[in-house]
């Protein structure tokens, strides 16, 4: 079966390490903080297969991968928050693998802080081989609403509240502790690949346990479409039936203006 956009990449991500939000601000490619201190960066050969991970120690192995891809994972976008640039940019599949000499925050306990850190790396990557410009501007494209179930919220209170959040899961999972509404539809945007705005109203910080079967039509359903959504996938509910049921949240499509980052200038990878 064929995943979303959104949830191939949050596989990826997944991949690279624990996941957590809010993401990076996505004002300019690259910034300040740490940089590679050596990196190899070659195309992939005609059998390579993807692989796209952090190791201990800074060490950050890409296999088979696009620049596009590489911008997605480093800005936190979706496929539709990314535009312009030669047609090579997702076409042409590179290896990398590169090494900083320190990680920073990446060596804190802090998940927010290491994959914070671990994205402005790649950022500085693409921006200091690729020399990658990237400008933000406001796009009318399909976003959704996180908003109450009409059955009314079903969230467990986090009983650390002053702690930093976690998120952690895979495809058809997604377990987050003392997470806010704005982090949970930061992270839903992952998976039903547009932008979700948090639109509940609802404070506080809360432990979450998301679980539905991938791979279905990425579409929502109402309120009074679970128990047919269900019936109609014997595996178990899509992730707009799961939300309902087990947290009682609901996203409703809407058409509205987002920020994407559209691809100024990009450049074949400088030598080794």
């Amino acid at each position: 079966m064929i995943r979303s956009a959104g949830q191939r990449l949050m596989g990826l991500v997944i991949a690279v390490g624990a996941f957590a939000t809010p993401a990076l601000a996505q004002a300019s490619a690259g910034g300040s903080g740490e940089t590679f201190a050596v990196a190899a960066i070659r195309q992939s050969g005609p059998d390579a297969v993807r692989e796209i991970k952090f190791l201990p120690g800074g060490h950050f192995v890409a296999r088979n991968a696009t620049v596009r891809l590489l911008i997605k994972i480093a800005y936190s976008l979706n496929d539709d928050e990314v535009s312009g640039g030669p047609g090579w940019i997702g076409m042409t599949h590179f290896d990398i693998d590169a090494k900083a000499d320190a990680l920073g925050a990446s060596d804190s306990n802090d998940p927010t802080g290491i994959l914070r850190n671990r994205q402005l790396l790649l950022q500085n990557l693409l921006r200091d081989r690729f020399q990658l410009k990237l400008r933000a501007e406001m796009k009318d494209m399909a976003t959704f609403a996180l908003v109450p179930a009409k059955s009314g919220p079903k969230l467990k209170p986090s009983v650390a509240q002053d702690g930093g959040s976690r998120f952690q899961g895979n495809v058809g999972t997604m377990v987050a502790t003392n997470a806010n509404m704005d982090q949970l539809a930061n992270a839903l945007s992952d998976w039903v690949g547009h932008p979700v705005k948090n639109m509940t109203g609802i404070g506080g910080k809360y432990d979450l346990r998301l679980e539905w079967t991938p791979d279905q039509p990425t579409q929502p359903q109402g309120d009074s479409a679970g128990a047919q959504a269900s019936s109609a996938y014997s595996a178990g509910p899509t992730i707009f039936t799961a939300l309902q049921q087990q947290l009682g949240l609901s996203l409703q499509s809407r058409k509205s203006s987002a920020l994407c980052e559209v691809v100024e200038s990009v450049q074949l990878p400088s030598g080794n």
